[in-house]
């Protein structure tokens, strides 16, 4: 086996150790392990061709030494990647446990300081919700819901595209487009009593922008409904 030794048959990347294993004897009489390496050491030695080979091809004590050193090398070239991989979920599951908060306290003070806090924390994380604010609670609460869930996506510029779509059928039309300066006049004299002249009553502003609030109020409540139920969804969230 010189010639596989040396890797002259079949090359390996990392070559070849040629060792002398204990046959069924050594087994059966239960031969000391450093009695058999010994011997071994002694048989290569004495051999006439295994003794004129290189050192690091033959013995147990080479066999070892050179699965240390690739065992060394392969620990040395991951290691990195395992501390990053162990340091990554240990934030993960540092982060999951500060977002736990502690245990249920016992004492009856310290339940109700408890209470206080969370309540206190979610109402906050609605408040951020509606003024989009970033909240680090709020992110770690959005990055677990379902990915399909479209009602992440809701909040403030959902109660914004409400209340748009609300105005939009009326903003385009100005209060006074359906009013002559007659009407106008004629309010300002039937609201004008006993004031200064010059300076209006707010009456004749009220009962100008009267037909126009009339014309509002059943869009506005439904509105306002749409909104209820909008921030009601948001809260359930």
């Amino acid at each position: 086996a010189v010639k596989m030794l040396r890797g002259e048959d079949i090359p390996l990347r990392l070559g070849y150790v040629g060792v002398k294993m204990r046959n069924q004897q050594d087994i059966t009489s239960n031969k000391p392990v450093k009695v058999s390496l010994k011997e071994e050491r002694e048989w290569f030695d004495n051999h006439r061709l295994y003794n004129k080979l290189p050192p690091g091809l033959v013995g147990t004590d080479t066999l070892i030494t050179k699965l240390t050193q690739i065992l060394f090398k392969h620990i040395r070239r991951f290691l990195p990647e395992i501390k990053k991989e162990i340091n990554e979920k240990r934030r993960v599951v540092q982060d999951r446990l500060e977002e736990l908060g502690s245990g249920i306290p016992v004492d009856e003070h310290a339940r109700v300081q408890l209470m206080w806090t969370m309540v206190t924390d979610y109402c906050e994380m609605f408040k951020n919700t509606i003024r989009g604010k970033y909240d680090r609670k709020l992110q770690r609460y959005m990055a677990n819901l379902p990915a399909g869930d479209s009602s992440a996506m809701s909040g403030g510029s959902h109660l914004r595209q409400i209340m748009n779509d609300f105005l939009a059928d009326y903003v385009e039309i100005p209060l006074a487009a359906e009013m002559t300066d007659d009407d106008i006049d004629r309010a300002i004299r039937m609201h004008e009593g006993d004031s200064l002249p010059g300076f209006p009553s707010p009456d004749t502003f009220e009962y100008l922008a009267l037909p126009h609030l009339q014309r509002i109020a059943i869009p506005a409540v439904e509105c306002v409904h749409n909104v209820a139920s909008a921030l009601d969804v948001l809260s359930q969230r």
